[in-house]
């Protein structure tokens, strides 16, 4: 989506209503400088707001990501295509994210090496040397559950055997086997078919089972 052309196209529909940033912003009760941030492109309305934007502006949610209006006979395209880019744009987050997961995980682990090793060979009182190594591992757990989050609320997990889709809780994945040399799959139960198998990640949902 072209935030750019979303925001020209939030500004003159506005104007078409004769309302000025500072009387839209009152009736979504935030600041004109939200609205002058979607009209020049650098944001977007969150998804709370969306609705209560297009619904004063008298227009639908998929008119103001086409940035156009749409006429009767195309809305159902315009609607697939906004779904799909929706989809793409999810997606392409989700991977940022978990990219900067790993980079973040391994970084924590270099520096638990090293700060252990640090403690280990340099000469200091073994009671300082018992709680950097101690302070360390706590460290390294506080990554371990950062990353876990992170894999849990990113994208979704996918029954190998039933295919349902779903978004697992902290404790399942907890509980759960990490399959890393099976292509970041997780070892769970699945909600739908209870059975206990490899689910493996998957990044925008696709099955409604």
């Amino acid at each position: 989506m072209n935030q750019e052309k979303i925001g020209k196209f939030i500004a003159r529909v506005r104007k078409e209503k004769n309302m000025t940033q500072q009387e839209l912003a009152n009736k979504l009760n935030i600041t004109d400088r939200a609205i002058s941030h979607w009209e020049n492109g650098r944001s977007m309305p969150d998804a709370g707001i969306m609705l209560e934007l297009c619904k004063l502006l008298d227009i639908n949610v998929n008119e103001l990501l086409s940035a156009k209006k749409i006429i009767k006979e195309s809305y159902n395209e315009h609607a697939e295509e906004n779904l799909l880019e929706m989809r793409r744009e999810i997606e392409s987050q989700n991977k940022k994210i978990l990219i900067l997961n790993r980079i973040i995980t391994f970084l924590g682990f270099i520096i638990y090496v090293l700060v252990v090793l640090a403690a280990i060979f340099i000469e200091i009182p073994m009671i300082i040397r018992n709680i950097i190594i101690v302070l360390a591992l706590v460290m390294l757990l506080l990554f371990g559950v950062f990353n876990l989050k992170n894999l849990q609320k990113t994208g979704y997990y996918e029954c190998q055997d039933c295919k349902h889709q779903y978004i697992p809780t902290f404790s399942q994945m907890f509980f759960g086997v990490s399959g890393i040399t099976k292509g970041g799959t997780w070892k769970m139960k699945c909600p739908n078919c209870n059975k206990k198998c490899w689910h493996k990640k998957v990044l925008t949902k696709i099955n409604e089972k």
